[in-house]
């Protein structure tokens, strides 16, 4: 007997919608960390991003009703992301020069993922890449560094991207051309090791 299929993001989010509260947990579990490290990377802070990420889920519960079933659900979060982010830039919740304290904990959880034991060298070497690029990203511009990070991090087509920014899809094209040739220009000495992790 074959394997139940997983129900999609898109029918989740419409049982939740209409009242099925267990629902929201598995896209919690599906799209967390995705989310999460976009916020982190956009941000350059982890406390700033562990509030925006809080506030997007409760915007979520909030718009649940407004949801179009004929919409993608990874678009629609995305987007709250992105609104979320300039409603607090608004706020001035969001700095542009990122404190001592908040860079040094973002560089810091850049590298969560363990050290191999078979090889130690090589597992510094990787983390010292993931943090020079990580650092790049920061150099770059927002709008860059926003349409490189959903492609990259949250997985989304240009058309996506486009939704998501409210931007034209040749100017989100555009964005990222710019972001890769910024990065490869930061990062000239590191090729051509750093495309294997920005694809991690």
């Amino acid at each position: 007997m074959p394997a139940e299929e997983e129900p999609t993001d898109e029918a989740l989010m419409w049982a939740y919608a209409e009242g099925d509260t267990s629902a929201f947990e598995p896209l919690f579990q599906r799209h967390r960390a995705p989310l999460f490290t976009y916020l982190r990377h956009q941000t350059g802070s982890r406390s700033v991003a562990e509030d925006l990420f809080q506030e997007v889920f409760l915007r979520l519960v909030r718009r649940r009703r407004e949801y179009r079933r004929a919409g993608s659900f990874r678009s629609w979060l995305f987007t709250i992301a992105h609104n979320a982010m300039t409603d607090g830039r608004r706020r001035s919740a969001l700095r542009e020069a990122v404190s001592e304290s908040d860079a040094m904990e973002y560089h810091d959880a850049t590298s969560e993922r363990p050290a191999s034991t078979a090889d130690p060298l090589g597992a510094s070497h990787a983390t010292d890449l993931r943090e020079r690029i990580e650092a790049a990203l920061l150099r770059i511009p927002a709008e860059q560094r926003e349409v490189f990070l959903l492609r990259e991090r949250g997985g989304l087509d240009f058309q996506r991207i486009a939704e998501v920014t409210g931007s034209g899809i040749a100017t989100v094209k555009s964005r990222m051309r710019y972001a890769l040739s910024n990065l490869r220009r930061r990062l000239a000495d590191e090729l051509p090791s750093i495309e294997e992790c920005l694809h991690e």
